[in-house]
């Protein structure tokens, strides 16, 4: 036999008490037509009939009518403990009956229908199904998960030619891939009970119009893709109000979005060898997100954190160009924020409503390319640098800043050499100096 997966299916067995009315029968009898209910709790395949049978053996040795009552819940092989009222080695033998009644466990084999591991499009519905395709290291084509299945386990499998789809499935808990090194696409959506998703080999994700869509899993608390190198399309966790971290140890490029959105108790989110994002970067309405550290991150499209409630700090150290827009917007508890190699922004760059910034420096800012740059309504902001901004191809927007002097506003616009759009300047500290 290739391997055994034992997998427990859950039965209510209704017990009925005899009336035994004028009946010689004694009482042990009566334990017996338990254990013979106890049966019909248990499955057709025989093994809850076996603690059943055992239970019965145990009852014969002096149970009463009312252990009857073991055979409730599924637990067959309960009845087998009852028979402790009967003599040791009965109770004994009833005992091992019901290890294997209480269990309540189907015996399915580990296999896989094609010698060389190999099949085409497959759909598990049940446990059973799974364990047909247990052996199986590749799939050419879609693997679709969707039923009333508590636990996925796939040991042997390496690679999914196609779509990985693990969706609505209301009991599942478990998903064990442990092989699993390539898919095309990967979905798991819609998993009330999933508590984590764990691939550790997965390294690439390669669909060129799809990606990995990790959203609305309930129960879900962590994800973990710790060889996870590349994703050719998008990478996204959202609504997923238990997540608390999503840990991307390995991950170095994502060909179009990454996304960590709308996750109510996301605290722990890991990217430390992330160097480009090919379209948006978007890191919003996480509220218990501390911070956002990207060491790596060299280029990226869209850059937007907004929305995060207590983020204190975004620190992306070696990020040298975005080539969409810079939104930081709505953070009302973030102070630090950190881009000291950005050199260029292609679209609009927007830092507002920060209640809790104090300081906006630019280093090595050349060019924003947008329709608008615009730093507004920052309430505690003091301090705004950029020394090398040249050129802003849009309207320029330095306002409602009540602590910011409205001087170094207008020293911003004034070194300009490229500007040819229109600037509002008001709102700012009238009465603060400059050096």
């Amino acid at each position: 036999m290739r391997g055994l997966m034992r997998l427990r299916l859950h039965w209510l067995g209704l017990v009925c008490c005899l009336a035994c009315s004028g009946s010689d029968e004694p009482k042990g009898g009566g334990g017996a037509a338990a254990g013979a209910a106890g049966t019909g709790g248990a499955s057709s395949s025989g093994s809850g009939g076996v603690g059943a049978s055992g239970g019965a053996s145990g009852a014969s040795g002096g149970m009463n009518a009312t252990a009857g009552d073991a055979g409730s819940g599924g637990d067959a092989g309960n009845a087998g403990d009852a028979g402790d009222a009967g003599d040791g080695s009965d109770a004994g033998d009833a005992g091992d009956a019901g290890d294997a009644g209480d269990a309540g466990e189907t015996m399915y084999e580990l296999s896989c229908p094609s010698a060389d591991g190999v099949v085409e499009d497959v759909t598990i519905e049940t446990e059973a199904d799974a364990a047909a395709v247990a052996l199986c290291t590749h799939v050419m084509g879609d693997l679709n998960v969707q039923g009333p299945i508590a636990r996925l386990s796939l040991p042997a499998l390496k690679s999914v030619d196609g779509r990985l789809a693990i969706v609505t499935n209301p009991m599942l808990r478990e998903i064990e891939l442990p092989e699993l090194t390539s898919v095309v696409e990967l979905s798991v959506r819609f998993n009330d009970l999933l508590l984590a998703l764990h691939l550790p080999k997965l390294e690439e994700v390669t669909s060129p119009d799809e990606g990995v869509e990790v959203d609305n899993n309930a129960a879900l608390r962590e994800v973990s893709l710790p060889a996870l190198r590349s994703v050719t399309y998008d990478l996204v966790f959202w609504l997923s109000p238990a997540l608390e971290a999503v840990r991307l140890d390995a991950l170095e490029s994502v060909g179009r979005n990454l996304g960590a959105h709308a996750n109510d108790a996301l605290s722990a989110l890991s990217l430390p060898v992330l160097q480009t994002v090919g379209g948006t970067l978007n890191l919003a309405h996480n509220a218990k997100l501390p911070r956002i550290e990207l060491p790596a991150l060299t280029q990226t499209g869209n850059f937007w954190v907004n929305g995060d409630d207590i983020l204190t700090e975004v620190s992306a150290p070696l990020l040298a160009t975005i080539t969409a827009a810079l939104t930081i917007y709505m953070n009302p508890a973030l102070a630090a924020l950190s881009l000291p190699a950005l050199t260029s922004v292609a679209a609009d760059l927007q830092v507002m409503q920060n209640d809790n910034l104090s300081a906006v420096r630019f280093a090595q800012l050349t060019s924003v390319q947008g329709e608008l740059l615009s730093v507004s309504s920052n309430p505690t902001l003091t301090t705004l640098e950029a020394p090398l901004l040249d050129e802003v191809a849009g309207n320029m927007n330095v306002n409602d800043n009540p602590m910011l002097p409205a001087c170094i506003a207008q020293a911003l616009v004034a070194q300009l050499s490229s500007f040819d759009g229109s600037s509002i300047l008001t709102g700012n500290d009238d009465d603060a100096t400059c050096d």
